[in-house]
């Protein structure tokens, strides 16, 4: 049986700061099923100097 998914929502990714011995960059993301807190978040790490990768409706 196939399992779709079932909630569909929001996620905001930035760049950590750490890069591996290969030079890639590391990402983190923070997902919610409300546009407002991701928006607040991408927000809250603007402040703290992270670079945002970007904001993306998805379903998980």
């Amino acid at each position: 049986m196939l399992n779709l998914p079932t909630k569909s929502g929001w996620m905001v990714e930035w760049e950590t700061g750490k890069v591996s011995k290969k030079g890639v960059k590391f990402t983190d993301i923070y997902e919610s099923t409300s546009k407002e807190k991701v928006e607040a978040k991408k927000e809250e790490l603007e402040k703290q100097g992270f670079v945002i990768k970007g904001i993306y409706e998805c379903i998980f």
